[in-house]
């Protein structure tokens, strides 16, 4: 994305004038970049995101911790 943005500065600031085929190839290589947003699990509990986020200190129990686990199913 970065050699992209480049690129868009360049043609800004030198006025450049693209044609249709680079700006094709431009938005296309721009669009394999980007994630899909899209993930394909075979079940509950096959993928998932998990974090672990410390919620302080009780006198007489000790730390606590809070676990946290979102399923992409």
């Amino acid at each position: 994305m970065y050699f992209l943005s480049i690129i868009g500065v360049i043609v800004a600031n030198d006025g450049i004038v693209l044609s249709d085929n680079q700006l094709a190839v431009l938005e296309k290589v721009k669009n394999q970049r980007e994630a899909s947003g899209e993930i394909e699990t075979m079940h509950p509990g096959y993928l998932g995101s998990q974090d672990t986020y410390y919620v302080g200190n009780i006198k007489g129990i000790g730390r606590i911790y809070q676990q946290t686990f979102v399923d992409t199913y």
